[in-house]
């Protein structure tokens, strides 16, 4: 692939994921809370002050999971879910999730759903097809 596409870079899920949220961080003056759900593993990291504080990832199946494994880092972090910004993207369809519960315990969270006209049941989970920070490179870079 590198002989026919010799400026092609790439980077896994993980780094691309961060590395969009650190420029996304601008834009929350509060800081922020960001899910990338994936089929394999979800992504959480939560930024404040512009400073990453936090990074993992938990294989989830459900809205509860990530309620709890949120409210569980946001106590550790000795944060208040009113406090700061939360957002929930990438492939929803491989969770259970329900919005309503979410927003109960998390009242501050944005959900972005897959965009249907893209057509990404072509794509694999690989090339980072289904969530916003694909699309994120090609409008602001």
């Amino acid at each position: 692939m590198e002989q026919t596409m010799p400026n092609l870079k790439t980077n896994n899920l993980a780094s691309t994921f961060l590395e969009e949220e650190q420029k996304l961080t601008r834009f929350h003056k509060k800081g922020s809370c960001r899910w990338l759900i994936s089929k394999n593993a979800s992504y959480i990291c939560i930024f404040k002050e512009r400073k990453l504080m936090f990074f993992n990832y938990f294989n989830i199946s459900n809205t509860e999971d990530l309620i709890y494994y949120t409210l569980n880092v946001f106590e550790q972090l000795e944060i208040e879910a009113n406090d700061i910004d939360i957002a929930i993207s990438g492939q929803l369809k491989f969770i259970d999730f329900n919005e309503k519960l979410a927003l109960e315990y998390l009242p501050n969270t944005n959900v972005f759903r897959e965009l249907q006209a893209l057509k990404t049941e072509y794509l694999n989970d690989a090339a980072i097809s289904r969530n916003f920070t694909l699309l994120n490179m090609f409008l602001c870079e």
